[in-house]
């Protein structure tokens, strides 16, 4: 598990770089390490803002849905 201050320096990574892009797919390599599938259903939409709650990354996407651990 991450330590806080690691997660805030991937969101402002991941901000910086993919923010106003759209998400054409997804990989996963882990799969067991997410509580659901976050791969299904975010191709062709749009990441408006990334924060963070604690240690869980949550993502805003642009039909204002959210999809969360990024």
């Amino acid at each position: 598990m991450p330590e806080l201050p690691e997660v805030e320096t991937i969101r402002r990574g991941l901000t910086a770089t993919v923010l106003d892009r759209r998400v054409e797919r997804i990989g996963v390599l882990w799969q067991a390490s997410l509580h659901r599938r976050i791969d299904q259903g975010l191709a062709g939409r749009h990441l408006i803002e990334i924060r963070r709650r604690g240690k869980l990354l949550i993502g805003d996407l642009s039909d204002g849905g959210t999809c969360s651990s990024i």
